[in-house]
């Protein structure tokens, strides 16, 4: 019993560290301290301290004059080194993304009250791995054309990709359906590390804009613990910071300011849209240095055309009853019907009355009339619709009408990370 539950002991820490290990939606900074000649320094404090949250930690150097601080929150830091008989060497504020940041120190003999400060940030050159990723950041983004609040707008402007064959292929825009490097066009999708993507249908679960504070692309040759895909998009959300922050935005489209399609000649309706996106986020501590929150609530509300197509509308003197022109089939007097044996017989009205294929007013059915009122006429017509050219066969004009019925889409979504 006693060696059953040691194996089980040692199975559970070894998949925690496992799991630990194989996080993907934190940073991991790690170096080397040196003096002047090049030689490792042991037993060196290194202070790493969040220039976001100011929460800080110590590490020491091993005898190898290593020192590593695995899993961190992305964001800003900066990083002091002291040990007696060396100056303090100061480097940052840096920014830490996902991943593995590599910060060497190197220290000169002198007072602990001296201070040697690098202000540079790390270079962008990924040198831990051979992986092949790009990473964007919220700030830059934002300042990109977007439209709503969606970040595959902007895949299709990393190096090598270009979009994939499909239901988005020659889209300006083809979202996750893009192929990197000639790769199969099979992304997956991280928040926060963890896979969003189905398995089944490939459909991913994509956060909203206003959330994410970088996105990272890796396109070749990254880590086993991504899983699979042909690209991961591992979304890293924002994160609340040691001053309160806030924000407030709307994205909208309306038809009044889209143009409408060439129509050679014919006139061609602009279908109706109302959209409108707008939320607003708020962050900031709980617990100084200790507990921080961000919380977001997203809306949106589309009044947009769900359905559209070409309808025939009679024209004001057809509903009047004139079918005068040419290429109506002729109008016969119902009253004027006599069945003989299997023969059945009726004036037309162009014969009765001389009147060209005319009804008489009088004989329209005062029910016809009230439907013919809801019919859209050439001087007043709902905003669903609008007349055009349409088509002539024959004298008789079809499809003059083009209709677009508006539905309400309204989705909300809430999120919230605490630290």
């Amino acid at each position: 019993m006693r060696r059953k539950f040691g194996l089980l002991l040692v199975m559970w820490l070894g998949s925690f560290i496992a799991g630990f290990a194989q996080n993907t939606n934190s940073g991991d900074i790690r170096g080397s301290v040196t003096d002047t000649t090049g030689a490792l320094i042991p037993e060196v404090n290194v202070k790493v301290v969040n220039v976001d949250t100011q929460v800080s930690k110590d590490y020491i150097t091993d005898g190898s004059g290593l020192y590593d601080t695995s899993s961190i929150v992305t964001g800003h830091y900066k990083l002091t080194f002291t040990k007696d008989g060396f100056s303090q060497f100061v480097r940052g504020p840096i920014t830490l993304q996902v991943g593995v940041t590599t910060v060497n120190a190197s220290l000169k003999i002198g007072s602990i009250d001296e201070q040697v400060v690098v202000t540079s940030d790390v270079p962008l050159l990924q040198t831990e791995s051979s992986e092949q990723s790009t990473t964007l950041e919220a700030k830059s983004m934002g300042q990109l054309p977007n439209v709503g609040q969606d970040w595959e707008n902007f895949t299709i402007l990393l190096p090598g990709t270009s979009g994939a064959p499909g239901s988005n292929a020659g889209s300006a825009n083809p979202g996750q359906f893009v192929s990197a490097n000639g790769n199969l066009p099979y992304a997956n999708v991280l928040a926060d590390g963890a896979t969003s993507t189905l398995p089944t249908s490939s459909n991913a679960n994509v956060s909203v804009f206003e959330t994410v504070a970088e996105l990272q692309v890796s396109t070749s040759d990254f880590s086993a613990q991504y899983g699979i895909g042909g690209i991961i998009f591992n979304q890293i959300t924002k994160g609340g910071t040691s001053k309160f922050h806030g924000s407030a935005y709307e994205y909208f489209q309306n038809d009044d300011m889209n143009a409408a399609n060439f129509g050679f000649g014919s006139k061609v309706a602009v279908s109706y849209l109302r959209y409108n996106n707008f939320g607003g986020s708020v962050g900031g501590p709980i617990l100084k240095k200790k507990m921080f929150f961000y919380f977001n609530v997203d809306k949106i509300k589309n009044i947009s055309a769900s359905s559209s197509g070409y309808l025939t509308i009679p024209t004001s003197d057809v509903m009047g009853g004139d079918f005068s022109g040419t290429g109506f089939p002729t109008i016969y007097d119902p009253t004027s019907q006599v069945v003989s044996g299997s023969t059945v017989t009726r004036k037309s009205f162009a014969d009765e009355y001389g009147n060209g294929n005319k009804i008489p007013s009088g004989m329209i059915d005062s029910v016809a009339k009230a439907i013919q009122a809801y019919y859209p006429s050439t001087s007043s017509h709902p905003s669903t619709g609008n007349f055009v050219n349409g088509t002539t066969s024959g004298g008789i004009v079809t499809d003059n009408y083009y209709y677009s019925v508006p539905s309400t889409s309204p989705l909300i979504k809430y999120f919230g990370r605490l630290d």
